[in-house]
C-alpha cells in the first residue's frame, strides 16, 4: 500500500520547462484502480506515449499528467488500453503556454 504507489512517482520524465516554448497541458484523472499498488502500472503506460512530460500519482487514485498538447492529444491519452480496463474520469484540465 505504500511502496508501490511511491514508485509511480520515481521515474518521472526529466523535462526542462525553462527552455521549452510550447503548449503544456495538465490532465487530472481519477482512475478506478482497485488499490494504490496499481499506480505504477498506470504511470508506466502513460510514460510510453511520446511527449508525456510528467506523471504524478496522488493517493488514493488521482493522476496529474503533464504533456505537450501540440504533439499529443487528450484523446490519445484517454484511449490507452489501460483506461479501457480501469474506468477514468477527467477531473480537471489546465493548459499553459510557456
Amino acid at each position: 500500500m505504500v511502496i508501490f504507489p511511491l514508485t509511480a512517482n520515481l521515474t518521472s520524465a526529466s523535462f526542462n520547462t525553462q527552455s521549452y516554448t510550447g503548449k503544456i497541458s495538465i490532465l487530472n484523472l481519477q482512475v478506478s484502480i482497485p488499490c494504490p499498488g496499481h499506480a505504477p502500472l498506470i504511470a508506466d503506460e502513460l510514460k510510453k506515449l511520446n511527449d508525456i512530460i510528467d506523471v504524478k500519482f496522488t493517493f488514493p487514485n488521482y493522476f496529474d499528467i503533464s504533456y505537450d498538447s501540440s504533439k499529443v492529444s487528450r484523446q490519445e491519452i484517454l484511449s490507452l488500453d489501460v483506461f479501457k480496463t480501469f474506468n477514468t474520469i477527467v477531473v480537471n484540465e489546465i493548459q499553459k503556454t510557456l
